[in-house]
This record gives structure tokens, C-alpha cells and sequence, in this order.
């Protein structure tokens, strides 16, 4: 057809135009590349197609594609037996020519050949290949395609029930969240799709409800809010095979649901934890399997088989067991009863007839399976058929059980709530060690999950003689040289923690780091180590903290020599830090301190599993900020050792800046203003700083406790840069009586005689500015220290007792006096003032209290006292 063409076309270029190639001509070549089944058939075609468009842009109207062409081509990507990608892509873009072709003839009132044929063929192609999000979005793509046509002048054009058919398939293999969703969407469109004569017989299929049960339940596991969707998930999934259970016992035996499609829905029922969807999956699963219905056929073929004489065959002994397997899915006693008749009566048969194929571990492990899964005393009928096989097996010498058989034994006595559940395991543990010591053979050799099953059951009793045993069976497990996970580790620590016996989880931490090399670390530790600091953190001992830093310490030194494993996590360094800063005594903060750069260290020279968090950074710094001292020489290395811990941080915050002002506002250093200031400039321009009174408190107490000559006046500029940021348009903080009393306080403390009228001075433009604000009004501490600023600095009596009775009058008014205030009046007053105020009550003026004075000049004062009270 190719050869022919080729000499119409020369001909046509010698002008011989009857034989001038048309659209007929190149169609009827297209046909023949399809009839041909050349692997290179669908190119070739597209070739054909693509050389038909360009003729006829050019200007050949003999010749432009059809809607035939592209019907062909697209049936070629369809047949071509060649697996490529990007058929559906060619065939679409067909489809999407043809489509436009058919607009335009309707527009001329044209005859249109365009069907819902031609979208179908094109979503097959999609469902054959590995569906993609790309690939849905194509779909649905064609899907409003189609229904465009559809309601603009083509109403034959619309979805059929291959349509829907290919698109539930296309959804049900894509890993798009919503395909459970768009599955039941479409398989209810087939559902519904109404009954014509051409598609009568049209219904879906199993596969279709199966396809759309597995999406819906697989869909759960990519959604953003798993526990939301959980319960919604499976009960669509539960509505669907309701469905198909419906259709099936309707009388349509082809429909009945697969025994692994109950089994799913079940699971995901169960899963929900609620009692309406336990029970509904407890009926799934009766009604997954009839079991007497299954065991009275098998039971019968054994007779016949015994009856006649006749031998069990490989491939009906391999069904048998498969229904055995489905018995272990439905856990009833009547479950547990025919998987032992049918066990029984197969072990008779081959006694009685040779060549019958026998019971073998496979066999009896599953029936073993399927008892220990009863409801209803499970691990005692699993017990009883165990122990009827060893006196078989005793009998015969056959070898039928293995370690999966008392494996299986002991996994349902783990989970039996029975008293003598722990002793039953380890009888059957005592059994599987001696037989594999007799034997020596490793498939007889307790495994990991057997260990576990008995710890983990005693564990549970939560009771130190259960403890104890766990312990037993802990050490058997290591010196069969069975590595514990660090989850069982962890549970064999807390248990001894949730005692009390913090020594012991200490050993077994220990013991365990010995064992394990820096090649085969398992990084069990720091899971372990969290109860063991928490219960030392939780005891009333003094040393409580002492002796989880010890065990602390011990894992960074074994970190430190190569057991990365041992690296203690940022959780457990974070407990201890805290603990310290809760201590509040010097000691503990300079121990934490050290542990501190211990790990910074550690974790440069990259022994530290992790980085040291802003968390333990901040605890240390407020451990600092916080310490009681015994005497002023552990005070002076308080705020170096609080900027050593600052330099340390890679971002130091707000938060971090104020604990180290506020660690220099406690030392005693000459210098501890000057270097507080330091710092409190640098927080303001490196940090986004949103001015905090207790920031401007730890600063001005900083000043007021160094030894600067000049710490009165700028203590002053600290409160003034206070007050100009509480009028500000971005922040509204208030200062209060505190701030003015820290700067009265820095007055009062200075070391120069010849800054004493500069105090003075400082001390009366605070005081004046603090009694004109009216948010804020002097409390005791304030008249107090201003008595002592007079007594300090005031040389000039008549000056002094001008300012102090003035002072004491004001506080008398508002009724703030206390017996602190007397005693300060009493020691700045000069005897004459003294006795006019003090000496109407009693004659000796050095004797008044507040109690002996008038009710008026203390009421303020006794109000907040009861209000304290």
C-alpha cells in the first residue's frame, strides 16, 4: 500500500492528475497498516494522520483526516500488542481532533460520525496502563469532554457503562487521597446506569466491588487526618460489600465476596476499637466462612476416602489446609472443634491407608493457630491439643511439633488473663530450651518474639514477684545471645523504676552497654535511660538530682570512647537541666553549668547524638538567675559564668538575654552594671526586642548592686528609657513601684561620700516623679528608703526633719504606716520631731509601735495584711 502510494504521488508530481492520492486513498493505506499487525503499525499511522493535516493546511482540500482516520488511529494504539506509555496520550489526542472535527461538521449542519465508543476505547487504554495522578486528571479530563458534547448539540455522545467501568478502574490503581471516594462514585453510576436492550445484561462484577472496597480502605492511610477518616472508611467500606453481599445471596452466585475481602473490612472495623463495629466485624467474619457447613464436606470426603480404601492426595490435603487457615480468621470454639476433628480425622486416614498424605507442622501449627484464637479460653484448648500431640509424639517418635508450635502456645497464654498464665510459659520455655540444648538444631531455638510474649505477661501484673521472673526470663533471653529491643529494654527499666528498685534498672542499662560494641549499636539506650532519670527526678531523696546526672554522666562517658548508642537523647539532658533550675542553691547551678559545656563539647567533637537545645541553654541560665548563695564570694562568677552560657548559643533570644541580666543583677561584681548594660544593648540590637519590665527591673538592680560611681544616675536613665517606652505607640507596659524602689535602692548604696548630693538628687526626682504618676503610688519599701537617704545624705538637720516629717505626714494620710516606717522615722527623725509626732502616745518616744499609734495613719497598710492573711 506504501509502494502504491508512492507512485501515485510521482505520477501526481508529473501531472497526471487523475491518479492524484485523496482522502480515500490515504485512509484506505491507514486501514491497511491496521489490518497488518506491524509492531510499528500505530507510528506509522500517526505519520499518515499528521502528513494528512499538513496537506491540508497547505492548501489541498483533496485531502484532509476524517473522522474515520481518527478512529483508526486511535483503534491502532488500542490493538498494538507493543507496551508503550504514551499510547494513551496519541489516542487521546486523536479523540480530541475527532472531537473538534465533529463541532465544526455540526456547525454545518454536517453529518457527524463521533460515539461513546470512541471516549471508551480511549479511557481502556488508560486503564491498562499503571494509573498516575496525571493520568486520573486526563481521565476525568474526558470524562467532562464527553459531557460537553453531550449538551452542545451531540446527545448521543454521553457516558455508558464502560465508561464508568473504565474510569473505576483507572481509579481504583491510582494513590490519589480521594480514589476511594470517585471508586464508590462511578461503581453507583454502574449501578444505576438504566437498563436499555443493549445493556440489560451490563452489571458490575466482583472485581468492581472488590476494586472499590480495597480503595476506600487504602485511601485511609494518605489521609492527613487518619483517626478522623478511620471510622468513615470502614464503614463505606462495610456499605459496599453489604451491597455485594445483597446481590450475591439475590441469587447471582457469581458475585459472592472473596473470604480476604470480609477479612479486610473486618480488620478495619476492629481497628475502630467502638462496640457496634466489633460486633459487625465478628458477623463478617462468621458469615466469611460456614464452618460446619466446610468441615461436614471435608469430614465426608474423609470417609468416603477411609470407606473405599482410597489414599488423601497432595492437592486435596494442600484445600484443607487453606480452609484451616480461613477456620483461624473466625475465632469460635466451633472454629477451634472442626479444625481438630478434621485434623484427627486426616492423622486416621494416613494410619489406616497407605500413602495417604499425613499431618504435618504446617497442619498442626495452624490448628494450633486457630485455637489459640478462640474467644472463649483460648490458650487452655491450645494447651489441651499441644499436650495430646506430645503423647503422640512420645508414642510414634514423629517429630511434628516445633519452635512455632510452643511459640504459638505461649503468645496465646500471654494474652489469657488466666492466674497461671505466666506459669504455663515458662514450663513450655523450659521445654523449648531443653529440646534445642538435646537437639541443638537453631530452628528449635527460642526466638526473640517468645521471650518477649513471657516478659511482657508478667510485666503486665505490674507485681515485684512478677518483676522478678520477667527478670529470669530477661537474662535467659541474653544469654541465649538475643539482643532485647529498645522498646523491651524500656519496659524492663520502668518496670523496676515503678518499684523503686532504680539500682537494678541502673545495672541492666550498664550490663547492656557492655554487651554492645561500637559496630553493632543498636541506639537502644536513650530510650531506656528516660524512666531511670525520671524515676531518680520523681524520689524524695536529697541526691535525687546527683544521681541522675551520675547516670547521666556515665552515658556520655560511654558515648564519649565510641558507643554512640549510649548518647544520651535531648529529652533526658533537658530533665536533669530542669531539675537544677528548680534547686535554686549555687551548687546545683554550677553543676549544671558543667554538665552544660560537657555536652557542647561532646557534640563538636561529634560523640552527641543531638544538639544541645535553646531549652537547656535557658534552664541553665535560670538556674543562674535564680540561686540562693551562702555568702557574696559565690556570687561574683554568677554573671560571667551566665555570658559564658549566652556565647555558647548559636540564637539567643529575648528570653535567654533576660536571664543573663538578670544572673549579673545578682553578682556582686564591681562591674556587674556596666556588663548587664552591655548586654541588655546588644539584646536590643540583635534580637527583636519588645520591651519587658522585668528586663529594665534586672537592669536597674544590676547597676544598684555593682560599684559604679555613676550607678545612681544610670539607674535613673534605665527607669527614664522605661517611662519614654510605656508613652510610646507600640508598647503599653507600665512601670511599678518596683522600678522606682531599685533605683532608691542604687541611691542608697553609693560607695563615693562625694556622690552623696548627686544621690540625694537622684532620690528626689524619682520620688517626685513616682507621686505624680497615677497608676502608681508609693508602698512601704519606698518611704522607708527615702528615711535612710535622708539619714545618708542630708548633713543639715533642720533640713533633714523638714524633708522627714513632710514624708511622714504623706504616708500617714494615706494610711500606709507600719512598723517598719516607724523605726525608719524613729532613726532619721531629730528628738524634738520625734517627740511631736510620737511623744502624745507615750512618754518615752523610743518605745511607740504602730500598734500604739492612731487607726487612720495604718489602715491602707492593715488591709493589705488581712488581704495577705
Amino acid at each position: 500500500a506504501m509502494n502504491m502510494l508512492r507512485i501515485m504521488e510521482d505520477l501526481d508530481e508529473q501531472f497526471y492528475m487523475d491518479v492524484r492520492p485523496d482522502t480515500d486513498v490515504l485512509n484506505d493505506v491507514i486501514s491497511c497498516w491496521l489490518s497488518s499487525g506491524e509492531k510499528d503499525a500505530p507510528i506509522q499511522i500517526d505519520a499518515l494522520v499528521e502528513r494528512m493535516k499538513q496537506l491540508s493546511e497547505a492548501g489541498d482540500f483533496h485531502i484532509q483526516p476524517t473522522a474515520l482516520t481518527y478512529k483508526m488511529a486511535i483503534e491502532a494504539w488500542t490493538s498494538t500488542a507493543v507496551v508503550d506509555k504514551e499510547a494513551p496520550t496519541r489516542a487521546e489526542h486523536h479523540l480530541r481532533q475527532m472531537v473538534k472535527l465533529a463541532q465544526e461538521n455540526a456547525m454545518n449542519n454536517k453529518n457527524v460520525i463521533l460515539s461513546s465508543s470512541d471516549f471508551d476505547t480511549v479511557l481502556s487504554l488508560y486503564s491498562k496502563y499503571q494509573s498516575t495522578e496525571e493520568s486520573t486528571q486526563k481521565a476525568m479530563d474526558i470524562l467532562t469532554l464527553m459531557q460537553d458534547c453531550c449538551t452542545s448539540g451531540m446527545p448521543w455522545v454521553k457516558p455508558t457503562f464502560h465508561t464508568y467501568k473504565y474510569l473505576l478502574e483507572i481509579w481504583s490503581q491510582s494513590k490519589d487521597p480521594q480514589r476511594g471516594r470517585r471508586c464508590e462514585e462511578f461503581l453507583c453510576l454502574m449501578e444505576n446506569m438504566p437498563q436499555v436492550e443493549s445493556t440489560r445484561h451490563m452489571t458490575p462484577t466482583t472485581m468492581h466491588y472488590i476494586n472499590t472496597i480495597y480503595a476506600i480502605l487504602s485511601s485511609s492511610s494518605d489521609s492527613r487526618n487518619q483517626k478522623d477518616d478511620d471510622d468513615d472508611v470502614a464503614w463505606r467500606a462495610e456499605a459496599v460489600l453489604q451491597r455485594m453481599i445483597d446481590i450475591w445471596k439475590g441469587g447471582n452466585p457469581r458475585m459472592r465476596p472473596h473470604f480476604e475481602c470480609y477479612t479486610a473490612v473486618a480488620e478495619a472495623l476492629n481497628r475502630l476499637q467502638t462496640k457496634e463495629a466489633m460486633s459487625r466485624a465478628k458477623e463478617l467474619l462468621h458469615q466469611s466462612v460456614d464452618v460446619e457447613l466446610e468441615t461436614s464436606k471435608i469430614l465426608s470426603e474423609l470417609e468416603t476416602l477411609s470407606d473405599q480404601g482410597l489414599p488423601l492426595q497432595r492437592l486435596s490435603f494442600l484445600r484443607y489446609n487453606q480452609i484451616l487457615l480461613k477456620l483461624s480468621r473466625v475465632p469460635t470454639n466451633l472454629s477451634a472443634e472442626s479444625a481438630q476433628q478434621i485434623y484427627f480425622k486426616i492423622d486416621e486416614l494416613s494410619r489406616k491407608v497407605a500413602g495417604s498424605e499425613k499431618p504435618d507442622n504446617v497442619m498442626v501449627n495452624t490448628v494450633l493457630n486457630v485455637c489459640s484464637k478462640c474467644e472463649i479460653d483460648g490458650a487452655e484448648k491450645a494447651q489441651a491439643f499441644l499436650d495430646r500431640l506430645e503423647e503422640v509424639q512420645q508414642f510414634d517418635g514423629e517429630a511434628l511439633l516445633d519452635r512455632i508450635s510452643y511459640s504459638t502456645v505461649i503468645h496465646a497464654w500471654g494474652k489469657s488473663s488466666k492466674l497461671n498464665a505466666t506459669d504455663h510459659m515458662l514450663a513450655l520455655l523450659s521445654k523449648m530450651e531443653e529440646k534445642w540444648e538435646k537437639n541443638g538444631s537453631i530452628p528449635e531455638k527460642p526466638d526473640f518474639d517468645v521471650y518477649k510474649s513471657i516478659i511482657c505477661s508478667m510485666l503486665n501484673t505490674r507485681h515485684k514477684d512478677s518483676i522478678e521472673k520477667a527478670q529470669i526470663a530477661f537474662d535467659k533471653m541474653i544469654a541465649a545471645g538475643i539482643s532485647p529491643t529498645p522498646w523491651l529494654l524500656k519496659r524492663m527499666i520502668q518496670a523496676w523504676c515503678s518499684v523503686g528498685a532504680t539500682d537494678k534498672a541502673e545495672l541492666i542499662l550498664y550490663l547492656s552497654l557492655e554487651r554492645d560494641s561500637a559496630e553493632d549499636s543498636i541506639e537502644q539506650h536513650p530510650q531506656a535511660l528516660e524512666p531511670i532519670i525520671k524515676s531518680h527526678l520523681r524520689s524524695r531523696r536529697p541526691d535525687s538530682v546527683e544521681r541522675a546526672e551520675k547516670v547521666l554522666l556515665q552515658m556520655l562517658l560511654f558515648s564519649d570512647v565510641g558507643k554512640s548508642s549510649a548518647a544520651p537523647s535531648n529529652i533526658d539532658m533537658t530533665m536533669v537541666l530542669n531539675a537544677y533550675s528548680t534547686r535554686n542553691t549555687v551548687s546545683h547551678a554550677k553543676r549544671a553549668v558543667a554538665l552544660l559545656s560537657h555536652a557542647v563539647e561532646q557534640q563538636k567533637r561529634g560523640t552527641l547524638g543531638f544538639a544541645p537545645g535553646k531549652e537547656m541553654f535557658d534552664s541553665v541560665l535560670l538556674s543562674l538567675a535564680t540561686s540562693k548563695f551562702n555568702d557574696d564570694n559565690e556570687q561574683v562568677d554568677i554573671g560571667e559564668k551566665a555570658e559564658l552560657i549566652l556565647e555558647l548559643m548559636k540564637n539567643p533570644d529575648q528570653y535567654s538575654y533576660s536571664l543573663a541580666i538578670s544572673a549579673w543583677a545578682r553578682s556582686k561584681n564591681q562591674h556587674s552594671g556596666e556588663r548587664a548594660q552591655l548586654l541588655f544593648d546588644k539584646m536590643c540590637q540583635s534580637v527583636e526586642f519588645r520591651p519587658d519590665p522585668d528586663v529594665y527591673q534586672s537592669l536597674i538592680h544590676a547597676w544598684a548592686n555593682g560599684s559604679s560611681e555613676k550607678k545612681a544616675e544610670k539607674a535613673q536613665l534605665v527607669l527614664s528609657d522605661l517611662m519614654s517606652t510605656r508613652y510610646g505607640s507600640l508598647n503599653d507596659i507600665k512601670p511599678t513601684v518596683h522600678h522606682f524602689n531599685s533605683v532608691l535602692n542604687a541611691c542608697l548604696w553609693m560607695t563615693s561620700s562625694g556622690n552623696s548630693y548627686t544621690a540625694l538628687k537622684v532620690a528626689m526626682s524619682v520620688f517626685r516623679e513616682l507621686n505624680a504618676l497615677l497608676y502608681v503610688e508609693p508602698d512601704e519599701y519606698t518611704y522607708r528608703m527615702m528615711f535612710q537617704v535622708c539619714r545618708k545624705y542630708m548633713f543639715d538637720e533642720a533640713k533633714r526633719d523638714q524633708l522627714t516629717e513632710k514624708l511622714f505626714r504623706e504616708i500617714c494620710r494615706n494610711g500606709g504606716l507600719t512598723q517598719g516606717v516607724v523605726d525608719n522615722f524613729r532613726a532619721t527623725a531629730s528628738p524634738s520631731l520625734r517627740r511631736k509626732y510620737l511623744g502624745d502616745f507615750q512618754k518615752d518616744s523610743s518605745t511607740v509601735t504602730v500598734s500604739d499609734l492612731p487607726f487612720d495613719w495604718q489602715s491602707k497598710a492593715k488591709r493589705k495584711e488581712d488581704v495577705a492573711t
